[in-house]
């Protein structure tokens, strides 16, 4: 009979010669990523232990989505224009009229600076003498405000003449009115004149700048833009409009 203690020895022997492996840890992972815009959100995370007799694995898989964004930019429309039909493109004269001989005849015209149109109007006599009448336009005085403006429009006549009874054209002019047309005011400083001449059978560019003060705007019910031409039996063209803020 083997004695106790040569059997305490011998498992001790025994146990000696076993060797548990651990082991490292191996984890894998596996990652999916849609691209679509730069919003990233992780939407699940999952471990799994799996053990086998004195080994362990642990595998881990994560899923990344990313959401879609869309962003819209709306581009800024710039200010209203002041002036509406400035270049007689609409088919009609109006908003525009003549002032004060209403009666002169206004029309539109093939011939044009640019665009489709111009506005015409034709001088007859009186008295034998040539006399002055305006193409002009009522601006709204709600978008008008305080400060410096440029008017600019191109101008044409049939012919020139520096007779006041004789036929043709003598001269032109640009201004801001204040007040009704037929009772107006010229806004201080914006009348610019020019001799007809320059402007026979070709297009010349009168222009001005109108200054508008906060009591102006205050005091004055009507704000307008004229054309002016100081003819006898003789036709004009006005043409290309514009009437904008100063910079």
């Amino acid at each position: 009979m083997v004695s106790s203690k040569l059997m305490v020895a011998a498992f001790a022997t025994l146990a000696s010669l076993v060797v548990v492996d651990a082991g490292p840890c191996r984890p894998s992972s596996t990652t999916a990523i849609t691209t679509t815009s730069a919003t990233e959100t992780a939407s699940s995370s999952s471990t799994t232990e799996t053990s086998t007799g004195v080994s362990t694995t642990l595998e881990t898989t994560t899923t990344v989505t990313e959401s879609a964004t869309s962003t819209t930019i709306t581009a800024d429309a710039g200010p209203t224009p002041l002036l509406v039909n400035p270049n007689f493109d609409d088919d009609t004269i109006s908003p525009w009229i003549v002032t004060p001989k209403t009666d002169d005849p206004f029309s539109l015209s093939s011939d044009h600076f640019e665009g489709t149109n111009s506005g015409r109007l034709e001088f007859g006599i009186v008295s034998g003498f040539a006399y002055t009448n305006y193409f002009y336009q009522k601006v709204d005085k709600e978008l008008l405000k305080a400060g410096m403006y440029h008017l600019l429009g191109f101008t044409r006549v049939d012919y020139y003449s520096d007779n006041p009874g004789g036929d043709g054209c003598g001269a032109m002019r640009v201004a801001c009115f204040m007040g009704a047309p037929a009772n107006h005011q010229n806004v201080p400083g914006s009348v610019t004149l020019a001799s007809a001449d320059v402007a026979v059978g070709s297009w010349f560019s009168l222009d001005t700048v109108c200054t508008f003060t906060d009591e102006m705007v205050a005091q004055y019910d009507e704000f307008g833009v004229a054309f002016g031409f100081n003819c006898a039996n003789a036709g004009v063209n006005l043409d290309a409009v514009s009437f904008e803020r100063a910079t």
